[in-house]
């Protein structure tokens, strides 16, 4: 297999971003990426060219000395990940920007391939994780012999319950919540691109947790336990109906999920006034 290097983009997520510079608000990014042709027979090697766009949504108005980028590189399921480029955008969106790239492989030492390619892409001015494209998956299948079954894509599952699910009593109150995170799919990734696995804690009142990781290799499934706790309730919140999930992703791409809301409610009760001294 002949192993490039390329440099083009193409992006199947959706995000909402805050970015740092001032008078500059994301609102969305939308792409799309295909693998032409997704089956390849015949003589090799083949070529597979990549195709796709990204549309940026938002205001940019950051000053001309720190302008408004986004960065992109592309990764491969044969570990390749291409150098980062960047595009530049200013002024209301959205934006739209082609991109694209190709994949030479096979051959006598590797006569079928199922693989895919995908992107990672991040505003430069950061604050947040990085948004991954869905796989663009192909097959390639020399002349001179039946095609091996692609192996399934990774998947990512994940459970969180809060305990209790409702508090009555003295605040402020601590409510505790347990969960598994579940990733199926094999990892066998060249060092030093080890498999991992992002997650992060959100809760109702807008707050977000710091992103965590864990690393996988082999074949799965893998469980990996999760736990945060929540304190709240008191005199300025009386009552209090809420929730926390997790967002999970695997960081090089191809799986990413949203928990279900671990719901919950807090009824603070007040403190008994302790009698003055010398009186019933």
């Amino acid at each position: 297999m002949k192993r490039l290097l390329f440099s083009a983009f193409a992006i199947a997520a959706t995000a909402a971003f805050s970015a740092s510079a001032s008078a500059t608000t994301i609102t969305g990014v939308t792409s799309s990426l295909t693998a032409a042709p997704t089956v390849f027979n015949g003589n090799c090697p083949g070529v597979i060219t990549f195709n796709g766009t990204i549309t940026v949504n938002g205001t940019f108005d950051s000053a001309a000395n720190y302008p408004d980028q986004f960065g992109y590189q592309f990764q491969r399921s044969d570990g390749a990940i291409a150098p980062i480029s960047y595009f530049t955008v200013h002024g209301s969106g959205p934006f739209t920007h082609p991109v694209s790239t190709t994949w030479t492989l096979g051959g006598a030492a590797l006569p079928h391939y199922s693989g895919w390619e995908q992107v990672k892409v991040w505003p430069t001015h950061g604050g947040f994780a990085y948004a991954f494209s869905p796989q663009a998956h192909f097959t390639v299948n020399c002349s001179g012999g039946a095609a091996p079954a692609p192996a399934p894509a990774p998947s990512l599952t994940t459970t969180l319950s809060a305990t209790p699910t409702s508090y009555t009593g003295v605040c402020p109150a601590v409510i505790t919540f347990n969960g598994t995170i579940v990733v199926n799919g094999t990892f066998n990734s060249p060092p030093p691109y080890v498999d991992q696995v992002g997650y992060q804690f959100q809760r109702s009142d807008g707050a977000i947790a710091p992103i965590s990781y864990f690393t996988v290799h082999g074949s799965g499934p893998f469980t990996h336990p999760v736990s945060t706790t929540w304190t709240l309730g008191g005199a300025a919140l009386p009552s209090y109906s809420g929730w926390q999930r997790l967002h999970v992703w695997l960081t090089h791409g191809g799986a990413n999920v949203t928990g279900a809301n671990a719901n919950f409610t807090v009824h603070c009760l007040q403190r008994p006034i302790p009698p003055l001294p010398g009186r019933n």
